[in-house]
This record gives structure tokens, sequence and C-alpha cells, in this order.
């Protein structure tokens, strides 16, 4: 009797290891529905930064998929986290295109690279490096009609040709005389920030009141360089000459041409007092029905 006892006892007992070591009765075990557990990396452990652990070659590695990178994307061949992997991860218009070789943002090199890139739908390659663009001078489809400022590659709110001679513009396509081009100009040395409308020579004469021919000038809209007739941009400017084609009123010089610039004269203009006018040497700086009297246009 005391043998069956003890037999019953070790038999519980036994029966009671196995439930504690069967993983399909524990909490999460297979048996209860819950998740398998992967096992221990094959890589064994994997110290930073080569914290992955590639099972095809069983090395550790920095990454096998963007959630390894922080911030950045994971370069599968390399298994190295890096800046970009495709162009969708350059999101900046003078960095949209992914380079292949050092999965780095670099400048687009065709149109394509600009796909992605919202309202900036054109690659401009005139300048260092590729950007994406609004509109550039061979398509300016966007801008309909107006015109594109190709330094900055966007429409601007100004009508394709409503820019007279001498006039401020930014475009080709602005100035009235399809002739004319919109030229970067100077005074005094000092470049001016806008482009005005000149025209290139008539055979090898400049017209009045645009006697002096300005060579090596590229316009805006990136025309070779070229000769323009223009002014004596020692002494004036576009703004002076058009305050006297327009028959501006003054009461001082300060109040003629460019603020701040010293480009213009208040004097008397075809017997009136009080006009803005320019100074000259010669009566081909004056406009048509003015001649060049005392130092002015008059």
């Amino acid at each position: 009797m005391r043998a069956l006892v003890s037999i019953g006892l070790l038999g519980v007992l036994l029966a009671g290891c196995g439930d504690d070591d069967d993983p399909g009765n524990r909490d999460g075990g297979p048996d209860a529905g819950g998740g398998t557990d992967s096992g221990p990396s094959p890589c064994g452990v994997c110290a930073a930064p080569l914290t992955a652990c590639d099972t095809e070659t069983v090395t550790c590695v920095e990454c096998v998929a963007d959630d390894d990178c922080r911030m950045r994307y994971c370069d599968l061949d390399s298994h190295s986290c890096v800046v970009c992997t495709q162009d969708s991860h350059c999101p900046e218009p003078s960095a949209s295109n992914c380079d292949p070789s050092t999965h780095r943002c670099t400048g687009c090199l065709l149109d394509e690279d600009c796909a992605g890139m919202a309202g900036t739908p054109l690659c401009d390659t005139a300048g260092t490096g590729g950007r994406c663009v609004e509109c550039t001078a061979a398509d300016a489809t966007a801008c309909g009609t107006f015109s594109c400022n190709v330094l900055g590659g966007v429409c601007t709110t100004t009508p394709d040709r409503s820019v007279r001679t001498c006039g401020n513009c930014v475009a080709d396509s602005e100035c009235t005389n399809t002739a004319e081009r919109c030229v970067f100009m100077a005074f005094m040395m000092s470049v001016r920030t806008t482009g005005y409308c000149l025209a290139p020579p008539v055979g090898m004469s400049c017209p009045r009141p645009y006697p002096v021919g300005l060579g090596g000038r590229r316009s805006f809209s990136g025309e070779p360089e070229g000769t323009y007739c223009g002014i004596d941009e020692d002494t004036t400017t576009c703004e002076a000459l058009l305050d006297l084609i327009d028959g501006t009123t003054c009461t001082a010089a300060t109040d003629c041409g460019t603020t701040g610039a010293a480009d213009g004269l208040c004097e008397t203009v075809s017997g009136t007092s009080g006009r803005c006018t320019i100074p000259c040497m010669i009566d081909d700086q004056c406009p048509a029905g003015l001649s060049c009297t005392g130092g002015h246009c008059a």
C-alpha cells in the first residue's frame, strides 16, 4: 500500500514538471494563440554601428531596411544608410535628383527629375547645377500670356510685349519691339538690378536717343552676348531718359531719374521750366525735336 502511494505521488510530480516545460502552455506560446519567437539572430550580437543582421550573408551590417536608418534610407546593395535611394527622397528644387553613384541629392539633369516637384516641373540647367523651376526661356507655357523671369525660373505678372524701349524688364518677351532684348545695363560702373529693353543696331548705326553701342551684353533670357543701342551709362539712366520723354515735371534734380542716383537734371526744356532732362554732349543723345544745349537736352 505504501509503495502504491509513493508511485502515485511521483506521477503527479512528473506531470507537473511536464506542464512547466511545455512552451505551448505558456502565456503567448504558439498553442496559446500568441506570436512565435524568431529565436536568436544568426549573426549573434551586432554592435553599433553595424546593428542589423544580413541573414543572407550572416554578417552584421548597418541596415537591411529603411527602419534601421534614422532620418535616412537604406541602400540594399551596400547595406548602408544614405541620404537617398530614389528621387522622391530629394524634395528641394535645387537638389531633386538622387545620384545613384553617391546616393546624394543633386541638381536635376532632365525634366523627368522634376516630375515629383509640384509647381516646378521643368529642369533648368542654364545655371550652376540643375534646378526645378516653373518656367524656362525655352518653355514658358505655364506663364500663359505673361513673361517668365528666367533668372528666378518663375512666372511674372508682366504681360508679354508690354514694355517700351528703355523700360524695366526681366524677360525678352516683355519688350514691345520684338527685335529688342531685355539687356543688362549699368550706371557709373555699377550693374543695375533689372534689365532694360534695347534693340540691336540697324546696320552699323544706332538711332537717337540711343546712340551708344553697348557691346558684350547678354539678355536676361539667355540670348548670346551682342551689341545693343543704348545711352551713356556714365552720366544717365533709362529712368532719367524716360522722364525726359514723358515730360515729367520737377522742382529739383532729385525728382528725376532713379532715386538717389544723380542721373537726371531739372532744367528748362522746350521753353518750359521745371522739366526733367538728362546730361548730354551731342544732339543724338536727345529725343527727336530736342538738342543738346548747355550740357543737357533742351
